[in-house]
């Protein structure tokens, strides 16, 4: 299961029961984009940094290489005939999800449930 930036953002501030939701599914089944990687890095405070790369340790870090890029240039084009806005780094993850065959667990869902072929993971939490 690939791991959206704002899962880990809010386990680093102390959700409990998303933490403990992660643990269940097995954090050796959890893995990060290097999109969400750098994210995490470029936005941590100094006093967080031990708990950050602790954190961040434990997780596979999945590259973009050359067919990943070629599925972003896809859905890049796609976003363009959708005349939609999407974040950069947004489907930069999402092509990672897909080209790695990996479930998405984000709470942003509205900026991916319009992708075609990504598998979102449902949960029972209230999306924001």
């Amino acid at each position: 299961m690939l791991l959206d930036t704002n899962i880990l953002i809010d386990i680093l501030a102390g959700d409990e029961e998303l933490e403990n939701e992660i643990y269940a599914i097995g954090v050796k089944n959890c893995a990060i984009s290097i999109v969400t990687y750098a994210e995490i890095m470029a936005g941590m405070r100094k006093s967080e940094k031990q708990e950050t790369v602790e954190l961040l340790n434990k997780l596979r870090v999945y590259h973009i290489g050359l067919t990943t890029s070629k599925k972003f240039m896809e859905l890049v084009n796609f976003v363009k005939t959708k005349n939609r806005e999407v974040l950069i780094a947004d489907l930069l993850i999402a092509s990672v999800s897909i080209d790695y065959n990996l479930k998405l667990y984000t709470f942003n869902r509205k900026d991916f449930d319009f992708i075609p072929n990504i598998d979102l993971h449902n949960t029972r939490r209230k999306l924001k």
